[in-house]
């Protein structure tokens, strides 16, 4: 239930006033159902989910991974939630690193080379799109 905590404690950062009564409202749900997902008992329903997700601005389907990995029972349930979970784990982090940094060199090559051969055209564009 920590990321469940974590992201209602995002809400009430986002709210004006931070009591239960307020998130409760916010999330439009019963105090008593907020008081049951906080000591644990439920998880958050997908209206709540809905409604965490445009407090926050954090995408809907990072909410639900979220807070259905929290809930999980079995351990294939927690690693399908934990697949889709928005966590990035340190090996995929120095992964991501190593590959920026590569790709910084072999851009920096062809940058040079692209103005080197294109000196002599009138007009030259170069777009580049990346996904």
């Amino acid at each position: 239930m920590e990321s469940t905590r974590l992201l209602l404690e995002r809400v009430r950062r986002v709210l004006q006033r931070k009591s239960n009564y307020a998130l409760a409202q916010a999330l439009e749900m019963s105090q008593s159902d907020l008081a049951k997902i906080l000591a644990g008992k439920h998880a958050l329903g997908m209206k709540a989910c809905v409604r965490v997700a445009e407090l926050t601005q954090v995408p809907l389907l990072d909410v639900i991974a979220l807070t259905q990995e929290d809930v999980a029972k079995t351990p294939k349930n927690k690693a399908f939630w934990s697949r889709r979970s928005p966590r990035i784990s340190a090996a995929t982090a120095l992964a991501a690193v190593a590959l920026i940094a590569a790709g910084a060199r072999t851009d920096a090559k062809a940058s040079s080379t692209v103005q080197n051969t294109s000196r002599d055209l009138t007009t030259y564009t170069l777009c580049e799109h990346r996904m």
